[in-house]
């Protein structure tokens, strides 16, 4: 704070507050932290080729590590993670401590490693198990994913700490958890919830926990014992449906008996929408984007178009919410189901590295994806186009349709392209002398076409390299990166994924990185 006059504030939760490290990651992933140390062996266990660098015996000494993790190989592995989901940030040293032996030796115990790396993973790492309670303590809860640890006593006596996407949660409600245990290092046994079915407390000394616990705006301690002591059992009945007989309560108004209601309403809001996810299995974080969205009118949207959930903000595969939608009797040809298949094979189609499809074959598609008739299909693309959803533009004599953020991508990226190529550019002085002095250097002597593409990198603003193997692409590029350092030139090699900075990184044999890191961007 100090050396950046408060503009940054860094807020530590150590010892493993927020949950395991794989939890931790999620939570980056969420957007609910900003950063995590972690060990490399949560992040590489996907497969990343940082793996390699958990094999004992690597290094003759600290200074040869840190050249190693600083250099290429470092940096580019912190680029892999890019496909994650993930910003690589830097190396940390966590310390030499393992040793290993074919047999335990008489008086050490033996630590196994759950890790991939080391040995054939149990399912879902770990066994899975249910258990029903009343939440005794939220350890710590963040507001914007719902990410929570909280502490659950058990029906049986015994308390369990419980992390995951649980939203609004408060002492004194009841919850029935399935999830997987996992054992923390510093915290010991967790349980990873999955799924959570919750119930509102009953009992009078519950409702005075749940209510004491700041659940609704307006209500503490003293409030919520005033409350439980005049309506007994029935306090979230008065306060829902019959808020006026709050102001039977000393110390509550007119006006704050309705703020304390509408507060009430909109968390059991949350919670039937909550509840509706649960019941189709769907990720209960997307309550929190749906209420945000929507506000108590969450459900009821969702309830009228459940289609909305495989649109691309919350990212549901459609063939699952097609299954949900039909159980719940919309019929096979409703406007909303169409429309869904419409905008999904042009979802679909983006991952094939198509930004269009040219409208009959996205017609065609998509009467073969649902069964629907041809008529029905043209009148659902037409709302579409005519809510702006779909743009549809005559390209090379094709009628090309685009969801409407590839359209405004894909024209913005060629109106740039264009801006940079007829943008006026200092003619490059000497640049044949220097091409003459680099194959000199070098030992080589360039193509027609190689010494054009070199040539043209200097006195044009985009340049594209195109050519089958072997043609000489590479050393072309090599070539338009020496000739632009000898020009006085500072060159920045960007790839769009990690794999293929690495590759540039060994082929030119200077460093490269990923366009997202080199932008400082993360994934949201």
């Amino acid at each position: 704070e100090e050396r950046t006059e408060d503009r940054i504030r860094v807020e530590v939760y150590p010892e493993g507050k927020l949950g395991d490290e794989l939890s931790a990651i999620h939570q980056v992933s969420y957007g609910g932290i900003d950063f995590a140390r972690v060990s490399l062996a949560t992040v590489a266990e996907n497969g990343s080729d940082a793996e390699v660098l958990m094999l004992p015996y690597l290094y003759s000494g600290r200074e040869h590590m840190w050249k190693v993790l600083d250099g290429p190989i470092g940096t580019g592995m912190l680029s892999d993670f890019t496909d994650q989901g993930l910003v690589g940030l830097a190396w940390f040293d966590g310390g030499a401590r393992s040793f290993w032996s074919g047999q335990t030796p008489r008086g050490f115990v033996r630590r196994r490693s759950w890790r991939r790396f080391y040995r054939k993973r149990k399912s879902a790492m770990g066994e899975r198990c249910t258990v029903e309670g009343t939440v005794q303590n939220i350890i710590f809860q963040n507001e914007e994913n719902g990410y929570t640890v909280l502490s659950l006593l058990t029906d049986e006596g015994e308390l369990v700490t419980v992390v995951g996407c649980i939203p609004c949660a408060a002492p004194g409600e009841g919850m029935t958890v399935t999830g997987v245990w996992v054992n923390h290092p510093s915290y010991g046994p967790q349980l990873t919830a999955e799924q959570v079915t919750r119930r509102m407390p009953q009992s009078e000394e519950e409702l005075i926990s749940w209510l004491a616990s700041g659940a609704i705006k307006g209500v503490g301690e003293a409030t919520a014992e005033r409350l439980v002591a005049k309506f007994g059992e029935d306090t979230l009945l008065v306060i829902e449906e019959e808020p006026e007989r709050l102001q039977t309560i000393k110390g509550i108004t007119a006006r704050r008996a309705m703020e304390i209601s509408a507060a009430f309403k909109a968390q059991t809001g949350l919670r039937r929408v909550m509840g509706f996810l649960s019941r189709y299995d769907l990720p209960v974080p997307l309550a929190m984007q749906l209420y945000r969205a929507y506000g108590t009118d969450a459900l009821a949207r969702v309830k009228d178009n459940p289609y909305l959930l495989s649109g691309e903000q919350y990212g549901v595969p459609f063939s699952a919410m097609d299954e949900i939608a039909l159980s719940m009797g919309f019929d096979g040809d409703s406007p909303c189901r169409t429309e869904a298949a419409v905008l999904y094979e042009l979802e679909h189609n983006l991952g094939n590295g198509h930004v269009f499809l040219p409208r009959p074959k996205l017609l065609a598609a998509t009467e073969q994806l649902i069964g629907a008739p041809p008529e029905l299909v043209e009148q659902a693309l037409d709302t579409l186009e005519s809510r702006g959803t779909v743009v549809e533009e005559q390209i090379a004599r094709v009628d090309a349709c685009y969801l409407r953020r590839m359209y405004l991508a894909e024209s913005e990226t060629a109106r740039r392209l264009l801006a940079l190529r007829d943008a006026p550019r200092p003619q490059g002085r000497g640049v044949e002398k220097l091409i003459r002095e680099m194959e000199e250097q070098q030992s080589i002597a360039y193509a027609p076409q190689q010494r054009q593409a070199v040539e043209l990198a200097a006195r044009t603003g985009v340049l594209l390299l195109t050519g089958g193997p072997g043609t000489g692409k590479t050393t072309s590029t090599r070539g338009i990166v020496a000739l632009f350092e000898g020009m006085g030139l500072q060159v920045l090699l960007l790839a769009p994924t990690g794999r293929a900075a690495k590759r540039m990184s060994e082929l030119c044999r200077r460093e490269a990185q990923t366009i997202h890191r080199a932008l400082g961007m993360t994934y949201n």
